[in-house]
């Protein structure tokens, strides 16, 4: 027994020791960290990368840059390690605004904060967000004053008090202002004939471009009047010069009169579509629109004929800078068109306005709602800085979003900001991030810092040429010296600028050192025999000059064949791509030899990256190649089992076997499918397959079952076709079968048949641990009632009954309809007869009489 427990005991810790071996190698192999020279480098390589400025570390050859374990693990004070942090300070934290604030509204919280990023490693903070009540409006209706919008003026000017009232219902703060426009008074937008000039239509105004009729006010009266007395104009073409007005309306802040703390909105009323930059080259100007405001003191567009239209993106540039909502207005026919340009211009919504305007009041509060309804954060990063926000809006459950909508005035909304830094920031060390609300003029102001440098790489912890870098030819820094140009070495001591040898010779800073030499057998020089069987692009110049000497057989190539040595420092050849890198003490290491997945390298971005030749994979994902994921959630399939009891789970893919039930070569046709192994569509079923033998077995009945054969077991009688197919199960009876499935675990299925008696039998299958199959039969089957004759056959009789009496009726009613109509009508023919007792002209008597002539009476 001590024996026995002894060799466990020696077997244990092997194992851990080569375990220890393993991921030795694969930690050296996949340390992006251990290559950088100075400490800048090191921190900016990898957020777990620190750096030791002990002055004596590093002479055995360990790196000065590492994991923050290692260099502890390897005599580093944790006083002597850089190892910087991110950090969040608050500058302006105010509260957001609670219900009766009238004035200093705060909907953003907090409003400004000082960050300090260290390249790939996150930071995180909560902004929140509470759209404040009775907060103030500025509404500003610039409407189109072309001739065939005419009717519509008149019927704004009607509604002009109604709609104050109802914005004045949404927030007491509320004012309102007037704009209109045209177009540009050049040809061919507008007939420069001097009569049309001056009156292009019948009680017209002169054409104009733009103009501010009313600067924001809370005066709704003056609004409807200032419409009232507006009058229309005229121009040729059917396009308008709506976006100059736009842009006007925008950039003129003080002249229009907008506020900085208030909901900005412009309504914009059109039955046309506009002109955009470059049509103005039809009227020969050239000049780009400047975005600036050009408002003389009555309020008109002065560069009008001298600049062309603004384009598209200026708009949208002038939307998000100035935080203003535009709700588009705009008749049927010219939807489509602003339906565009409202999915490109933030914060923006789309309405369909009455040919005469006459539901403008229900657009704006409906157009309103629907700004006011939704959050939407946005942010002016860099590409370099990548910021992702997450929300659980107004629900439980947390998603990756910057926009919540269905919110209320008085909702509060968190969100969970992320911001990275991908790369330091080019020629800055400050950036000003922005985060705000689109359409509201508050803003999350941050100042992003970037730890790119240590503090010991500057005055007064650096030292400038110092005597500790070979007599001044470096600056000491972080405990290391950084050499001054053409010099290298641990201590600067080598001057790259020493000139070459006469002959054809090499310079003696050239020289191959054993410094540049590293054994093959060391796990750190994996990629030596990746290279040693493949033609660098760059052909080691040493490799025939200096061959290896005799006894050195282990060691690998100079510089691991892809650089020079100088002055005992290996200097990597450079790639023709420059995303490609060789790095390492000894050009070891490069991000581009890793295993590939479907053409890209670890997988591609999001799976890995390539460290020093290999894989590192990120959070759920694993291989050489990254090209699996990490758990087998994918081959769960519905019952719970993986890849269901069926297959095996391969990389995250179901292999899948043949079905469990099969006994013979036929059987291995019936192959399973699908992504867990759920889809067998040329299985029959275990339910199927064994329905036969439960009636022959437990109930006597089925094509199995043989009553001649009942009970026999003779040799010579042989044995029914039941004994022949069905000894392989053994069925249990049980009284409940329901409460038998309650309480198995293994979660049986549940079949169900007619028998030959038309009674319903069940039974359930399921596999033991040992994959057998077990089946449980209820004992008695659920057979139907007879039904009882007399409540059948009495309704159908009496209903034949009553169907005849309503046909006799139905028929006697036709009849007495008839007849009655046929006495009405002789009674009718009667009346209308007519008896007369005037002669028959070709009447004549039924007797005749003659008179004889020879007839003569007695005398």
């Amino acid at each position: 027994m001590l024996i026995l427990t002894f060799l466990f005991v020696c077997c244990y810790y092997t194992q851990i020791f080569f375990n220890f071996l393993y991921c030795e190698e694969l930690s050296l192999k996949k340390n992006p960290c251990t290559a950088k020279k100075h400490c800048g480098e090191c921190i900016v390589t990898h957020y777990k990368c620190a750096w030791c400025q002990k002055e004596d570390y590093g002479l055995d050859g360990k790196p000065r840059c590492d994991f923050l374990h290692n260099l502890m693990e390897r005599g580093c004070e944790i006083s002597k390690i850089i190892d910087p942090t991110n950090f969040l300070q608050k500058l302006i934290n105010k509260p957001l605004s609670h219900p009766g604030t009238v004035e200093n509204f705060v909907q953003i919280a907090p409003q400004a904060l000082k960050i300090g990023i260290r390249p790939k490693k996150p930071i995180t903070f909560k902004v929140k967000f509470r759209q404040a009540e009775d907060y103030p409006i500025d509404l500003y209706y610039l409407m189109d004053l072309s001739n065939s919008m005419e009717d519509d003026k008149e019927k704004l000017a009607l509604l002009g008090d109604l709609l104050g009232t109802s914005m004045r219902n949404i927030t007491s703060n509320f004012r309102v202002g007037f704009g209109s426009f045209v177009d540009k008074v050049v040809m061919p937008y507008v007939s420069v004939v001097p009569e049309k000039l001056a009156r292009p239509c019948e009680r017209c105004a002169a054409p104009y471009s733009y103009k501010n009729h009313l600067s924001l006010t809370s005066d709704t009266y003056r609004f409807a009047d200032e419409i009232k007395t507006a009058l229309v104009s005229g121009n040729l073409d059917a396009p308008e010069g709506g976006l100059d007005a736009i842009m006007q309306a925008i950039v003129c802040r003080d002249e229009i009169g907008w506020r900085p703390k208030a909901r900005n909105l412009l309504i914009f009323s059109t039955d046309a579509s506009f002109h955009f930059a470059g049509d103005g080259k039809l009227g020969g100007i050239v000049k780009p629109n400047d975005g600036q405001c050009h408002l003389d003191s009555s309020g008109y567009y002065t560069q009008s004929t001298t600049q062309d239209y603004p384009s598209v993106s200026q708009i949208i540039q002038k939307v998000r800078e100035k935080a203003v909502n535009i709700i588009f207005a705009i008749t049927g026919e010219q939807l489509p068109i602003y339906q565009k340009f409202s999915e490109i211009l933030e914060g923006s919504t789309v309405g369909q306005l009455a040919n005469d305007s006459s539901n403008i009041v229900e657009l704006v509060k409906e157009n309103y709602n629907k700004i006011t309804s939704k959050v939407e954060l946005k942010d002016n990063a860099l590409p370099n800085i990548t910021v992702s926000y997450e929300s659980s809006c107004l629900g439980t459950k947390s998603k990756k979003t910057k926009l919540c909508e269905g919110l209320k005035v008085g909702d509060t909304v968190t969100f969970d900001v992320t911001v990275t830094l991908e790369s330091c920031l080019k020629g800055q060390n400050i950036f000003d991030l922005r985060i705000n609300p689109i359409g509201i003029g508050e803003e999350l102001n941050i100042k992003l810092e970037s730890i790119c440098e240590c503090d010991c790489a500057a005055p007064p912890q650096a030292e400038y040429d110092s005597p500790k870098c070979s007599e001044g030819h470096g600056t000491f820094e972080c405990g290391a010296c950084r050499c001054h140009e053409n010099r290298f070495g641990r201590n600067c001591e080598c001057d790259s600028s020493a000139h070459l040898m006469s002959e054809g010779g090499i310079a003696p800073s050239l020289a191959p050192s054993p410094l540049c030499l590293r054994r093959k057998s060391d796990p750190r020089n994996s990629l030596f025999h990746h290279y040693s069987n493949t033609t660098s692009p760059n052909p080691d110049p040493f490799d025939q000059r200096f061959p290896d000497e005799e006894g050195d057989s282990d060691k690998g190539p100079v510089c691991s064949g892809r650089g020079d040595c100088v002055c005992g420092v290996c200097e990597c050849w450079p790639r023709d791509n420059p995303n490609e890198i060789v790095s390492g003490e000894f050009c070891e290491c490069d991000n581009f030899s890793c295993d590939r997945y479907e053409g890209k390298i670890c997988g591609g971005r999001g799976r890995g990256t390539c460290e020093c030749g290999s894989c590192a994979c990120a959070p759920g994902w694993v291989g050489e190649a990254c090209q699996c994921p990490s758990t087998n959630a994918s081959c769960i399939s519905s019952n719970g089992k993986l890849c269901n009891g069926v297959g095996v789970c391969d990389c995250g893919v179901c292999i899948c076997d043949a079905s469990p039930s099969a006994s013979s070569s036929s059987d291995h046709e019936n192959r399973y499918r699908g992504p867990t192994c759920e889809e067998c569509p040329t299985c029959p079923g275990l339910c199927s397959e064994n329905r036969a033998c439960v009636q022959c077995l437990v109930f006597k009945s089925g094509p199995l079952f043989d009553s001649n054969n009942l009970g026999s077991n003779l040799p010579d009688q042989g044995s029914t076709a039941c004994d022949q197919k069905c000894s392989h199960l053994s069925p249990i009876v049980v009284d409940d079968l329901i409460g038998s499935i309650g309480g198995n675990k293994e979660n049986p299925t549940l079949c169900q048949f007619k028998d030959d008696d038309d009674c319903t039998f069940y039974f359930n299958y399921h596999y033991d641990l040992d994959r057998n199959l077990v089946i449980k039969v209820q004992k008695n089957k659920a057979c139907p009632p007879i039904p009882a004759l007399l409540p059948i056959i009495l309704p159908i009789v009496i209903g034949i009954i009553m169907i005849g009496l309503i046909v006799l009726l139905i028929w006697k009613l036709i009849t007495y309809l008839h007849d009655t109509r046929e006495f009405a009508k002789f009674e009718k023919d009667k009346e209308n007869a007519k008896w007369d007792s005037g002669e028959n002209p070709i009447f004549r008597q039924a007797t005749s009489t003659y008179k004889n002539p020879t007839f003569r009476k007695n005398r």
